[in-house]
């Protein structure tokens, strides 16, 4: 996903730079007036490529200023439909964010990610059965990932199912155990479940 970054050209292009100042013929800036126009080109040429820096800088505003550009200037980008979701989330658009997840799931059916996303929004909103199906998808397209256990674990508590959250918060434990956070909150959520 990240083979196409632009960080990624910036040391390739050194060699093409080098060829195309190669490709000038050997006498070409011994008149005076062939380094006039070499001058004005390199300064038409540094004003171009300023005003192209300007431009994609801007891109680079914030993350959903980043999303909303990769998604113009690309298709399928399913990944740039979660992280624009997510921006949404934290901004209280959640209709938008919601929009976003579904449109990364029609790009790619089974996207944890996009599944995930839709989980934590249906729990926000308190469709708990909603939020557990989605985990419980999310979780058979991505095993392991350990936010949709957790959570997926807590709804489980809630609803009464205490082997079933047990068993999430296992498995949390056993996908990471040196991450303190989220062993905390796994243990807490367990004990609470056996209460």
């Amino acid at each position: 996903e990240q083979a196409l970054a632009d960080r990624y050209a910036y040391l390739p292009l050194v060699g093409i730079q080098l060829a195309l100042l190669g490709a000038f013929p050997a006498g070409f800036l011994a008149s005076a007036r062939s380094r006039q126009l070499a001058t004005a080109l390199f300064v038409l040429l540094a004003l171009g490529l300023a005003e192209c820096t300007r431009r994609q800088v801007y891109t680079w505003r914030d993350s959903r200023t980043l999303y909303e550009h990769a998604l113009a200037v690309t298709a399928r980008n399913y990944p740039a439909h979660v992280g624009l979701a997510t921006e949404l989330a934290a901004a209280g658009e959640r209709a938008g964010a919601r929009a976003e997840q579904e449109a990364a799931l029609a790009l790619r059916p089974n996207y944890a990610p996009a599944l995930y996303g839709l989980g934590l929004l249906a729990q926000e909103d308190g469709r708990r059965d909603e939020a557990i199906a989605l985990y419980r998808k999310a979780l058979a397209s991505l095993p392991g990932l350990a936010a949709a256990e957790l959570n997926l674990g807590g709804l489980l508590a809630q609803n009464g199912n205490v082997v079933g959250a047990a068993q999430c918060f296992e498995r949390v434990l056993a996908l990471d155990p040196e991450e303190d956070g989220r062993r905390d909150e796994a243990i807490a959520l367990y004990r609470k479940a056996l209460a």
